[in-house]
This record gives C-alpha cells, structure tokens and sequence, in this order.
C-alpha cells in the first residue's frame, strides 16, 4: 500500500500520505506492510476511502542468460539483445469485491472477463490449478497487466488506485488485495543455480493467507477508535458537568416544593 487518502463528506481531507514513509494521524503502518485507519463513526458516512497500491517485480537475483551462442562458446554475446530473464507476462489481481477499479485510473490495467478466466482455466494451457479457479470465480473483478512483459534482470514496478464509500453501517471495514504472477517465461534459476521452487504460476489462492515467490496479499482496515489512543476528558468533563446539573435541578425543586 503505496498511498491512502480519506476525504469526509463535507470535502475536508483527514487521511493521506504513503504509510510507508509518512506519520499519518488515524492510521497505522503495521510491520507486515498493511495499513490500520480508525475513524469516528459519527463522520464516516459518505467518506471516499482511495487507496494506491505499488505492484513491485524484481528479478535481480535470477541468473543472467542469453539466447546466442556466442555466450556460451566465448562468455560474450554477439547481441547483448537476446538476454533471457524471467519475465512476467501477466500478473493477475484479485481486487476486494468491495473496492471500485477505475480504467480511467489505471492505464496499466484491464478487468477480465468471467469467460476469459474459464477458458485460461479449460484451455489448452491451464494457467489455473483447480483449486485456485474456485477461489477466483467468487471475485468480481480480476484485473491484468502486461506492464512487466519485457523485464530485463532488473526491479520494476507500477500502481493501481482504487476507492470506496464508506458508511457507518459497519463496525469494521476490512479490504483484502491479492496478486500472482499468472504467466511466467524465462529461467526461474537463482544466481546460485537452484530452482525457484516457490515460483509456481497459477497455484495461488486468494485469501488463504499463504503465499510463494510469485504472489503476494495486503489488507487495509477501517474501524471506530479502539480506546488506545482516545481523549476521554471531554466526555468526563460532560457526564460532570450533567449531573451538576441535574443534582441542582432536583435541589431548586425540592426547595421550590417546599
């Protein structure tokens, strides 16, 4: 989660920043890389929760290969062009059937269709696990991208914003994201020459927690104040100041019955 923005109802911003990097009031940044906000019940009604999400793939330690045979004959390519490295054709994400996607947003990203998925899932070349299909027809949308497609050995990344309304019918909000890397070509061989056992396009599941070299998960939560850091005084202050009040009525009118 790359960067967080709450607008209220009446235009005023009360939350925006990277978390990653920034003190932001009302929001955690919690070790594992999600994001706690707490917001008062009382404003939250029609606040515009809008969240950027940074999708990073690095390739850096794979082992360095070519597509010449002058490589291999002399230890130099005659075109450094035909460099091999694993490349991420397509990177899916299982977006929160709760959060909104944006074309006009994301020019990196596209919604697939449910016939799409099904034929990647039936064709030829399965690009899904059984398992795996079953978790993701529960999705409303699953966006793609290609904006990795031609990674050399190198860290590259891109983003993708999303958004919601908020409303005070809930006690928690909580908004999962998932990824995996759908299709894969190149070595998955690490510098030291073992395979990547854990890079295994098209197993993952949604939402089970558990994750490999080529996919990952974050969530955001919303909730009411949780007491940690609450100012209790001037609800101390009120309750007082009210049974002053109200003891003194009951005097004058004891007095007044009298």
């Amino acid at each position: 989660i790359a960067y967080v923005k709450v607008t209220l109802a009446n235009g005023q911003v009360l939350v925006e920043g990277d978390p990653r990097t920034e003190e932001i009031k009302h929001l955690k940044f919690l070790p594992d890389g999600n994001v706690h906000i707490e917001i008062d019940s009382e404003i939250i009604q029609g606040a515009t929760l809008t969240i950027k999400y940074e999708i990073i793939a690095d390739n850096t330690q794979s082992e360095l290969d070519y597509d010449d045979s002058g490589y291999y004959i002399f230890g130099t390519p005659d075109n450094p062009s035909t460099e091999i490295a694993p490349q991420p054709k397509r990177i899916l994400d299982y977006l929160s059937n709760e959060l909104i996607f944006n074309k006009e947003d994301n020019p990196d990203w596209s919604q697939c269709e449910i016939d799409e998925l099904k034929e990647w899932f039936e064709g030829e070349k399965q690009y899904f696990s059984e398992d795996a299909y079953n978790a993701i027809k529960k999705f409303n949308q699953v966006l793609q991208t290609d904006a990795f497609a031609d990674m050399k050995i190198e860290k590259r990344s891109t983003f993708l914003e999303v958004s919601r309304v908020l409303s005070n019918n809930a006690d928690d909000f909580i908004f999962d994201n998932d990824m995996e890397v759908n299709i894969l070509t190149g070595r998955r061989t690490t510098k030291d020459g073992t395979e990547d056992e854990y890079t295994i396009p098209g197993n993952f599941i949604p939402s089970n927690g558990e994750t490999g070299g080529d996919d990952d998960y974050v969530y955001l939560t919303v909730t009411g104040p949780t007491g940690e850091n609450q100012n209790y005084i001037p609800y101390i202050i009120f309750g007082i100041s009210a049974s002053i009040i109200l003891g003194t009525g009951i005097i004058f009118i004891k007095k007044k019955v009298l």
